[in-house]
């Protein structure tokens, strides 16, 4: 698909809404935060609650810059579905020791190994164990000498998505003109990539899936820090994506298929 959004933009971007909706049983409540375009900024002032019980607000504000909302956009129109490449990725001293602090916890005291035909008789021995660790923390000085295709391999194997059905996330950006995009994630697969939360973009009669890199940051961080559910936390944390590589890796040169039982972030 190309630019699948061009003629959005021939009127000005308006305004955006951030929106979650959640159904329990027969209700519907929202919550939303609308940015307005004020003095070059798109603004917002107030969180909006819509209950069985009312509509009330908590105060909020957070603005952007018009040019990156609309840079966002543009992302949308010329990537209309892409994985990261290689070059793009880059993770902090923090990121790769957090990294390496989990490797630790699932190899070493979560009992990984035992769980495993290929690695039995239990209980794994140390050697086993640190070995692992070894061969998976090397990853991290590996991944910029691998190629997009191997990145691309990795992203799709490893796929974990707690269901959450009755939640909808939501943004719909509007123009001057009345034209709206409309961007929800996509729970029809029930899947997560690494760092890339699944979206699907509704635009006047076509709709799409899209793996934008950015939107599912912006989306978190438009929005109240208590709004913002854990899990959509925890899906953007890098330390996945080194893990996607490092059990990609191995599966590649040992053969052997990791299968993570319990969901990486389902508490």
């Amino acid at each position: 698909m190309t630019k699948p959004i061009e003629s959005f933009f021939a009127a000005p971007l308006a305004s955006f809404r951030i929106k979650m909706d959640r159904r329990n049983g027969q209700t519907t409540t929202s919550k939303w935060c609308d940015y307005r375009l004020k003095s070059g900024q798109f603004q917002c002032s107030e969180l909006v609650d819509s209950t069985r019980d009312g509509v009330r607000s908590v105060q909020f504000q957070r603005s952007y810059p018009r040019d990156s909302v609309v840079q966002l956009l543009s992302a949308m129109n010329k990537e209309s579905n892409s994985f990261p490449s290689v070059r793009s990725l880059a993770f902090t001293e923090e990121d790769k020791l957090q990294y390496r602090n989990m490797l630790d916890t699932i190899f070493r005291y979560d009992g990984y190994f035992d769980t495993l035909d290929m690695y039995r008789p239990p209980p794994s021995t140390d050697i086993q164990i640190t070995s692992t660790i070894k061969s998976f923390s090397d990853v991290v000085n590996e991944l910029p000498t691998l190629s997009d295709e191997q990145l691309g391999r990795a992203i799709v194997a490893f796929r974990h998505w707690p269901s959450d059905l009755d939640v909808r996330y939501m943004v719909e950006f509007t123009n001057t003109a009345g034209d709206v995009v409309h961007v929800e994630l996509d729970r029809s697969m029930e899947v997560h990539l690494p760092l890339l939360m699944p979206w699907k973009v509704s635009y006047r009669t076509q709709a799409w899936h899209w793996y934008g890199k950015d939107m599912g940051r912006f989306y978190i961080g438009s929005q109240p820090p208590a709004n913002v559910p854990q899990i959509l936390l925890q899906m953007m944390d890098p330390k996945w994506m080194l893990l996607a590589v490092a059990a990609s890796l191995d599966a590649d040169r040992y053969g052997r298929i990791h299968r993570w039982y319990q969901r990486p972030w389902k508490k």
